[in-house]
């Protein structure tokens, strides 16, 4: 059974799914999404881990909204540390696995690191990033981006994601200009690191420039690509995602 708990971090109350026993794993969700939206996946990693996974990337229901990837990992580490986390795991997709590669940064402990098509270095602004949203929707939900799967999940959740993005536009434009801007310069990560890439990500290339630029930022990165896969793949595979994650923690 799926638990939700309710989390008091300063003046905040920070929803979180609570599912699983095992070592822990802090799962943090994509820009706009919902850890809901993970849940064949989450179910899947329960059976072997404890599965912590904040609400809160995007879907602007803080009294202080954070508006950068920096502020975001300043919140995820206090909402950790208000649960007495143990770092043993931590997975993020998206901007969630960029917020993952800051707080990898910010912490000495040894732990894993896994991030899921993460934010990388672009050259477009805000009207590229709107572009390739809406060209990311119109693929998944005809199906030609993650079949069935992609269809059902675009069609159920475009409107509430829509929805969480305009109740707090002024906070949503810019942390889509952090997004946009974001560099790896300041981030060094001692952990074991991985990258998995789907490499048909509709936001983000990493190419060979791109990897040369980033890979300085980590002491031990392993990089896995996943060719036909988009930026949402472990949505739509979850047993795929299961078991990468899965194997490298072990």
């Amino acid at each position: 059974m799926t638990k939700y708990r309710t989390q008091k971090v300063g003046q905040e109350k920070i929803r979180y799914l609570y599912k699983g026993s095992g070592e822990p794993l802090v799962f943090l969700h994509g820009f706009g999404g919902k850890p809901s939206y993970y849940l064949s996946l989450l179910n899947l990693l329960a059976e072997n881990f404890e599965i912590i996974a904040p609400e809160m990337y995007g879907i602007n229901c803080l009294n202080k909204q954070p508006t950068s990837i920096d502020e975001y990992a300043e919140l995820t580490l206090g909402f950790c540390s208000s649960l007495g986390v143990e770092y043993h795991c931590m997975v993020g997709h998206s901007m969630g696995g960029t917020v993952a590669f800051r707080i990898g940064n910010n912490l000495s402990e040894k732990f894993y690191l896994i991030s899921v098509n993460p934010v990388l270095p672009v050259d477009y602004g805000l009207l590229g990033f709107t572009v390739k949203a809406t060209y990311k929707h119109i693929v998944e939900s005809v199906g030609i981006t993650g079949g069935l799967r992609a269809v059902l999940f675009a069609n159920t959740n475009a409107l509430p994601v829509t929805f969480n993005l305009l109740r707090n536009m002024g906070a949503s434009i810019e942390t889509i200009w952090d997004v946009c801007n974001f560099k790896y310069q300041n981030i060094h990560v001692t952990q074991p690191t991985l990258i998995l890439y789907g490499e048909k990500d509709e936001f983000f290339d990493l190419d060979e420039k791109v990897e040369e630029q980033i890979k300085g930022s980590f002491d031990q990165l392993t990089i896995k690509r996943l060719s036909k896969l988009n930026h949402d793949w472990l949505i739509f595979h979850p047993k795929l995602a299961a078991h990468k994650i899965s194997e490298f923690v072990r």
